[in-house]
């Protein structure tokens, strides 16, 4: 079966843990054969959202720190994220802090591949992904020299049999990858344990989502 997982991202993966301590993928995993169904059941409620806040994009750092009404408009979002039975939200957090595996690489399409390379593995051991499936991976606009670049979409593929392509656009343009900042905006983390960051007010609404913690020792 083919799978599609949108991610965005929310910090800087190669900034020192002392000054940002994590870093979170944020995004949704769906089969491809439902990607007209998930379309008829969020694209329309997105558009509205946008028309009332009068924007082109909805983005987590204007609405979770905007007023009131910008607040309601990202809870309803995440309400008709979470209503769709055939998306899976997925929330994926790095403490630097602890990563001894990713330190190890001074080059950011570096550790963006090994990041996604566990993500890639945790949602296999988790049942989410098949050994079997093939995986499209769409990935917010990074900024990447031509070589990174290059790396970025091409190691996964090369690397990690069930990943079939890793691929970038602009989320101004895709509703998805809206959705996928949205997600990845929310965790406001101040602890490390499964506890601390679950009790988020607005992880709350996304009921449904899945989450994790790397190193996994963090989640104790």
């Amino acid at each position: 079966m083919k799978k599609v997982l949108v991610l965005d991202e929310s910090g800087t993966i190669d900034s020192d843990y002392k000054t940002e301590q994590y870093f979170v993928l944020g995004g949704i995993l769906y089969n491809y054969d439902d990607l007209e169904i998930i379309k008829k059941k969020m694209i329309p409620s997105f558009e509205n959202y946008r028309k009332i806040l009068g924007t082109k994009e909805l983005k987590s750092t204007h609405m979770a720190s905007g007023k009131n009404h910008r607040n309601l408009v990202y809870g309803a979002a995440l309400g008709v994220i979470n209503s769709i039975d055939e998306l899976k939200p997925i929330i994926y957090v790095l403490d630097k802090s602890g990563s001894y595996l990713l330190k190890q690489y001074d080059k950011k399409s570096f550790k963006y591949n090994k990041l996604l390379e566990f993500v890639i593995k945790e949602l296999i051991s988790d049942g989410l992904i098949d050994k079997n499936d093939k995986v499209i991976i769409l990935l917010d606009n990074i900024d990447l020299s031509e070589k990174e670049m290059s790396n970025i979409k091409n190691w996964l593929p090369s690397n990690v049999s069930q990943v079939e392509e890793v691929t970038m656009a602009p989320s101004e343009e895709y509703n998805f990858i809206q959705a996928a900042d949205l997600i990845a905006g929310i965790s406001k983390l101040k602890g490390t344990t499964s506890r601390q960051i679950k009790a988020d007010v607005k992880l709350k609404i996304l009921s449904n989502c899945y989450i994790r913690v790397f190193p996994k020792s963090k989640t104790k």
